[in-house]
């Protein structure tokens, strides 16, 4: 009866919204409106129904199906124009004229409803990809393709036509029906526009049935609160409950059970249901809907549905029986420890866990509409009883003496007991029992977390339990409110966390049990470990000790060693930067250890030609020093190579035949001369070059492996002109890589903005800017890489 619970909520919401309009319009009579013109394409597959719109604005219609008519400009397009109040919050759908045929999208589902907050003059475009039914001549069709294996059951809940009163002539096929009123069946009507019921009533539904559905079996289903016969052509199929025998009278009926229908090989054809429901305004009272749901399916399904009541009953007998066992346990563990209340409070939060799972079950189970609306309201005093005492379990559990808001939780939860047993509204009164589950969830988050609540071993172990528990109710209650959609595995979920906690209960009672043997062992023992104390703390302290020893010599050591490999590191830097005419030339390093991986250096030429050398060895401390010393003697040897590519190709192919375990080198070769720069790298970041004339910052990527990595690898060069105040800049990753306080990434970008703001500067102001700014950024955070940045700048 998920439909109705949707026109209804729709209802409401136009309501509402027509309110609104009202009480705005009379506020402010001169409100500015705006124009929205709806447009709505037709796909092939949909073509040849008319195009309604519908919504919760009275403009639209306030949701009434077939309100508002579009105009059709061709088989595809249909539209129209309105005016809203500035501010309105629209939401609308598109049917062909009745709840029946709702629009579908792209995948064949049902559009959730559309929303238009109205602003200004627009054009909103819905595409209609096909129609959730079909019509034809205002009949109802059906045709095989609804029945498909994995189709859902189709629920015939429109186009219904309805007649108060009670007439065995309405039986007739050939009746004429045209003035009966067309609804749905559920008679949740309001009273004053809604159709008249007092009780009875008949209800015809023309169909209009496809060729490929004749003489095939289908199975029918019709679920109600009354009693009702079911008419097929003219031929009664079923009779549910009794409407008017002369020795029994009316006695309602709940059937839920699949029936077969043979489809007679015809087109036209009606089904006619006879319907009373004498009781409808207790049964509407409840919760319930006092009309009906007729429905369709394959035959399979209906196999299916018996399946399922079969495993609803062992569902039924299984989460049943284990509360009533966990109850059980806990009666017995308080009539031994009586002054551990929760054990008693706990034992009758099971049992009302146990009767709201037996009688969930039930409901689904039993015919009698008595019995039925008997075992609601059990279910919901056992929810109550349920939630209510597992509250008084957590502030047991929690508090010596239970605090002054448990009287309010007590008149809470009898003020819900007394409703039930009034016959107030099912849904009215679950919706007030997940208010006291929230008090409940209040409750052990608060005492969990209050320093007054008593501290138990392993509590966390009851938090876990009622933690599932919660997530379980919450998916309840979107089940419940139709935000998802409901399965026979999904009807009664939260009886998955009422096991959970059963669990947990049962798990932090085994932990208690077990921390406390545990600690009568630990009090026998004592003695001995007081008395072997003071040995092994004597023993353990001068183990301390010289262990402290030795790693302070070794740590000597070790610094000794690191300070010389530091100090023949720095005496392989150069010793000046170069003076060639033409260039200003800077350079700075930091370490990140006391011996880096990065390293730097410069060859010049007769001809006033330039080399830079540029590079990062894997990581840093020794390997990296003994990387470096590697490097250093190969440029040595290698700088004079006419092409930068050759020497990064040569490079490469001696470290790979060196091979040395894990250790790789990043090495970046630029050569200048007037005018300009040619440039090889082997996995270096990319080179920064400030153009004065543009007075803009660029970057030169060459994506290469590094050195040792790949013998054969194609490295490339790169030649690039210089201007006049053009300035060059090479770093290592340990600039752009560096770390603010909230672990934020220095940059490319922020290192070529810190290049463009100081480039008017020296070479050498350059360099110390760059490490200024970055040192800035990372707030003086201790350097997690090696920097090194090498600055020309074109004179």
């Amino acid at each position: 009866m998920s439909t109705l619970r949707y026109l209804h909520r729709s209802f409401i919401a136009g309501a509402l919204g027509i309110a609104a309009l009202l009480l705005s319009s009379c506020s402010s009579p001169a409100s500015k409106t705006h124009t929205v013109r709806f447009v709505v394409r037709v796909h092939p597959s949909a073509v040849g129904m008319p195009v309604y719109l519908t919504g919760n604005d009275s403009v639209l219609g306030a949701w009434i199906p077939n309100a508002v008519p579009l105009r059709r400009g061709s088989d595809s397009i249909w539209s129209e124009e309105m005016r809203f109040r500035n501010g309105t919050d629209l939401e609308y759908k598109i049917t062909a004229g009745s709840w029946w045929s709702q629009a579908l999208d792209s995948n064949k589902n049902r559009y959730a409803n559309f929303r238009l907050a109205v602003d200004r003059d627009t054009t909103v475009t819905i595409e209609v990809f096909d129609w959730l039914n079909r019509t034809r001549n205002g009949r109802a069709v059906l045709s095989a393709e609804q029945f498909g294996a994995t189709q859902p059951p189709l629920i015939l809940d429109a186009l219904w036509k309805y007649h108060p009163g009670d007439d065995l002539t309405w039986t007739s096929p050939a009746l004429n029906d045209s003035g009966w009123i067309t609804t749905d069946t559920f008679i949740q009507w309001d009273s004053l526009s809604g159709p008249p019921w007092n009780g009875r009533g008949w209800f015809r539904l023309p169909l209009f049935v496809d060729s490929s559905l004749w003489n095939r079996t289908l199975a029918i289903r019709i679920e109600h609160l009354g009693a009702s016969q079911l008419i097929y052509n003219g031929r009664r199929l079923y009779s549910i409950g009794t409407i008017d025998s002369v020795d029994g009278g009316y006695r309602p009926r709940s059937m839920t059970l699949w029936q077969e229908i043979r489809i007679e090989p015809r087109h036209e054809q009606v089904l006619v249901v006879r319907y009373a429901n004498l009781d409808w305004q207790r049964i509407r009272r409840k919760g319930y809907y006092p009309g009906f749901v007729l429905s369709l399916a394959p035959v399979n399904s209906a196999l299916l549905n018996a399946v399922d009541v079969r495993k609803n009953a062992e569902r039924q007998i299984a989460f049943t029986l284990i509360p009533l066992i966990l109850a059980l346990v806990h009666f017995s563990l308080y009539g031994f420890l009586q002054n551990q209340r929760h054990h008693l409070f706990y034992a009758i939060c099971m049992l009302g866990f146990a009767g709201v799972t037996y009688f969930n079950y039930l409901r689904s189970l039993v015919v009698d509409v008595d019995h039925i609306l008997l075992v609601t309201t059990l279910n919901n005093l056992s929810g109550t009883a349920a939630v209510f005492f597992g509250t008084l379990t957590i502030l047991a559990l929690n508090y010596d003496r239970l605090p002054r808001r448990a009287w309010g939780y007590t008149i809470f939860a009898l003020g819900l007991g007394i409703l039930g047993v009034l016959g107030y509204s099912a849904s009215l009164l679950t919706n007030l029992t997940y208010v006291l589950f929230a008090f409940t969830t209040f409750e052990s988050i608060l005492s969990y977390f209050s320093a007054k609540a008593k501290v138990f071993r392993g509590g966390w172990l009851l938090m876990g339990g009622f933690l599932v528990l919660n997530v379980f109710v919450v998916l309840q209650i979107l089940v419940d409110f139709d935000l998802i959609t409901e399965t026979p595995n999904t009807t009664q979920l939260y009886v998955y966390g009422m096991l959970a906690l059963a669990v947990s209960m049962s798990v932090f009672l085994s932990f208690n049990f077990a921390q406390l043997n545990k600690d009568l062992k630990k009090q026998l023992e004592t003695v001995k470990q007081l008395s072997d104390s003071a040995i092994e703390q004597e023993r353990r302290a001068h183990a301390l000790a010289l262990e402290r020893k030795t790693i302070e010599i070794e740590s000597a050591r070790k610094s000794r060693e690191l300070e010389s490999a530091r100090m023949l590191q720095l005496s392989l830097l150069p010793k000046h930067v170069p003076q060639i005419p033409g260039f200003e030339v800077a350079a700075l390093m930091k370490t990140a250890s006391e011996v880096g991986g990065d390293y730097y250096d410069f060859f010049e030429t007769a001809d006033g030609t330039l080399t830079v050398a540029v590079g990062d060895a894997t990581g840093h401390g020794l390997k990296a020093g003994n990387m470096v010393i590697a490097a250093k003697g190969l440029l040595n040897l290698l700088s004079s190579r006419e092409d930068v590519e050759e020497i990064i190709t040569a490079a490469n192919r001696a470290m790979k035949q060196m091979k040395l375990p894990m250790m790789t080198m990043c090495l970046a070769v630029a050569r200048f001369r007037p005018g300009t720069m040619t440039y090889s790298s082997a996995g270096m970041p990319p080179r920064r070059i400030y153009r004065a004339a543009a007075k803009s910052c660029e970057q030169i990527m060459l994506k290469a492996m590094p050195l040792g990595a790949v013998e054969q690898f194609p490295y490339a060069q790169r030649s690039i002109g210089l201007s006049h105040g053009d300035v060059v800049v090479l770093t290592s990753d340990g600039l752009f890589e560096m770390f603010d306080k909230r672990r934020e990434l220095y940059g490319m970008e922020n290192v070529m903005r810190s290049v463009a703001d100081h480039a008017d500067e020296t070479a050498e102001s350059i360099a110390e800017s760059l490490c200024a700014d970055a040192t800035a950024w990372s707030g003086g955070a201790p350097l997690a890489d090696d920097l090194t940045i090498v600055v020309v700048k074109v004179g």
